[in-house]
């Protein structure tokens, strides 16, 4: 189960490459494989590579938004930090192709702070946060992450141009 409360299931195949993931498939079928990892420390601990949770906000249904300041409450214990980046478009398609713009990057110990994104205009915005982890990666229990309490875009709505 994710975030949003969907379900996905791993149907077993001849092969691992075989395998297809069902997005939102209920109720679980016969024997198949459910396996969530909400945290990403698996996914973390197998590649090395940092974590990520990215959320699309349509601000202003109808309408484009003026988007103002991204606001923050973080725990980045020593050794580990969270860097913002966003990107905003009129339409899903375009957001997809849309460059990232790094906004912020908060380093131990956090707190709540805020960055001015008031030059970014468009009908849907894209949060992203990084998570850089601390310790061996060979020994989980040594693994430290930062945490986001909460984030929040602040913006107005105006009529599209």
């Amino acid at each position: 189960m994710e975030y949003g409360g969907k379900i996905h299931v791993v149907e077993p195949g001849k092969t691992l490459s075989a395998y297809t993931l069902k997005a939102n498939a209920i109720p679980l079928k016969g024997p198949a494989y459910a396996y969530s990892d909400m945290t990403g420390v698996q996914t973390r601990l197998a590649s090395g590579e940092p974590g990520w949770y990215r959320e699309v906000f349509d601000s202003c249904p109808g309408k484009s938004a003026e988007y103002k300041l991204l606001k923050w409450d973080v725990e980045a214990p020593a050794g580990t930090w969270v860097m913002f980046n966003l990107r905003v478009a009129d339409d899903q398609a375009a957001l997809a192709k849309a460059a990232w713009y790094t906004v912020a990057c908060i380093s131990p110990p956090g707190g709540q702070g805020q960055a001015k994104i008031d030059g970014f205009k468009g009908k849907l915005i894209e949060v992203e946060a990084r998570f850089i982890a601390t310790g061996d990666l060979n020994k989980p229990d040594t693994v430290k992450s930062a945490r986001i309490k909460s984030f929040a875009v602040d913006y107005r709505c105006v009529a599209v141009d």
